[in-house]
């Protein structure tokens, strides 16, 4: 009885231990994914990220303190310069430049060289002698038969007017004869016509 149940019993074993290598199912494990590509995948999600905070968040930090500077009620000292005081200059004084009078010197009585004396002396008083000649009349003719020496205002201003005075009182010339034209061009601002009474004006007697 004792070797029939032994042997039973190692038949029945050495079944289950057939079964089992037999009927065993092998499983493998997934394959492992390489390490490489998530470290390199969460440094360039570290990269980006850090981009982002030197790109929007760094310039911020300025204006976030002086607002809350002018929160607090204080002066930003460390974007402002210092003002420094601007030396208030004087405007250059401008000198009016003295314009001189022109004037035209004619010869109307046929004394040589009498236009050319009056023309010295005037350069010498200051005038601007422009022209010097022989007297022409409205017929277009030399005229040597002027009596008495006039001036003439070729622009008929009161400006220029009075400038005719003082050149009659300067050649001794009677105001009277002191003729205004509205010329709208001439030579010269005044025109003398010498006539035959020069040798009574004083100009011609003073050297």
């Amino acid at each position: 009885m004792r070797r029939r149940r032994r042997y039973s019993t190692q038949a029945i074993g050495k079944t289950k231990n057939q079964t089992t290598s037999a009927g065993s199912i092998r499983i493998q494990p997934p394959p492992k994914r390489s390490k490489f590509w998530k470290y390199l995948f969460i440094i360039i999600l570290m990269t980006a990220a850090g981009y982002g905070i030197v790109r929007y968040l760094i310039p911020m930090i300025p204006r976030v303190q002086e607002e809350l500077n002018l929160s607090a009620g204080l002066e930003d000292t460390t974007t402002k310069a210092p003002v420094l005081p601007v030396e208030e200059k004087a405007p250059p004084q401008l000198t009016p430049i003295s314009k001189k009078i022109q004037v035209e010197v004619l010869n109307g009585c046929g004394e040589q060289g009498i236009a050319k004396i009056l023309t010295d002396k005037l350069r010498k008083a200051g005038y601007d002698v422009v022209n010097s000649g022989n007297y022409i009349d409205s017929r277009r003719k030399v005229n040597w038969n002027v009596k008495k020496t006039k001036i003439i205002d070729q622009l008929k201003t009161t400006e220029n007017l009075i400038n005719a005075k003082d050149l009659a009182e300067l050649m001794d010339v009677d105001v009277n004869l002191i003729e205004s034209y509205e010329n709208r061009s001439p030579i010269a601002d005044l025109t003398v016509i010498i006539g035959k009474d020069f040798s009574q004006l004083s100009v011609f007697k003073k050297d």
